[in-house]
């Protein structure tokens, strides 16, 4: 198999992270992905470092684990058909006794759910109830349940977390985007716009709207509805085309509660990221 035709997406674990093996695996494919649900990040970092410096070329393709919840028992458990399990978050109340910690927060569920399932749906519970910090059910099968296997269930939604993609430019600041659309960009197109610095479009959409009112105010007043609508349904593409035609790539993609936590989420990965309007303490500059 040729390295240029990347048929193969290899992900590094402990078992290849030493530099043989890394090197065995770089003449296959020039495209590795490390899997952010397992390992630390300075395990992660360091072997990022190593494969760089075998090839300086790969793309390293990072998965973020995100928010789903995950079990953190520091040992393997034995679960048996027909028991019951009950799984809680941070911020269950409750008595603990033989439950099983997550490691993010349960999803609210909103309709009917009758089984959920843990680690990509291997193994299955009928559920039997659910609430503030909590989701217990039966197991269907027998089965040895492993640490930071993710849990799922269907018909729910993470509704305190937004979706944030960090944008990346060599020697420039950073551009983070909350994919959750504002009302601004359908009622002021212009200013939303100005606040996104979207200058080349913002002085286009202008000569459009005083090209409209010299013709007539009903035909403006037109345009600017018209103008609304369509900025107001596509103002996450338009921005990501506009990043794109700046030669700007996406670096991250994670979801935050709000700016704040998601610039120090960024931070957390790229030390030395810096953002407009940062919540965030500058970049110390390198003597």
């Amino acid at each position: 198999m040729k390295k240029d035709n990347n048929y193969i997406l290899p992900t590094i674990g402990p078992e290849t992270e030493d530099n043989l093996s890394l090197g065995k695996i770089l003449k296959y494919s020039n495209v590795l992905r490390l899997n952010g649900s397992h390992n630390t990040l300075t395990w992660h970092k360091e072997t990022i470092k190593k494969i760089k410096k075998i090839d300086p070329n790969c793309t390293i393709l990072f998965d973020i684990p995100g928010v789903k919840p995950r079990t953190l028992n520091k040992s393997n458990i034995s679960i048996k058909k027909n028991e019951t399990i009950n799984f809680i978050d941070i911020t269950y109340k409750g008595k603990k006794n033989d439950s099983i910690l997550l490691s993010n927060l349960i999803p609210k569920i909103t309709k009917t759910t009758d089984i959920f399932s843990i680690a990509d749906g291997q193994y299955s519970f009928k559920l039997i109830k659910s609430g503030k910090g909590f989701v217990n059910g039966k197991s269907l099968s027998t089965f040895t349940l492993h640490s930071k296997k993710g849990l799922n269930i269907p018909n729910s939604i993470y509704d305190d977390n937004l979706q944030f993609e960090v944008y990346k430019k060599p020697q420039k600041t950073a551009i983070l985007l909350n994919t959750f659309p504002t009302i601004l960009a359908s009622l002021a197109p212009p200013l939303w716009m100005l606040q996104n610095r979207l200058w080349t479009f913002l002085c286009i959409s202008l000569v459009f709207y005083w090209f409209l009112l010299m013709i007539s105010p009903w035909l403006f007043f037109i345009g600017w509805i018209l103008k609304s609508w369509h900025v107001g349904n596509s103002q996450i593409d338009i921005l990501r085309f506009f990043y794109r035609m700046h030669n700007y790539r996406l670096s991250l993609s994670f979801c935050a509660t709000n700016e704040k936590e998601a610039q120090e989420t960024a931070r957390r990965f790229d030390d030395k990221v810096d953002f407009y309007y940062s919540y965030l303490e500058p970049v110390a500059l390198e003597d």
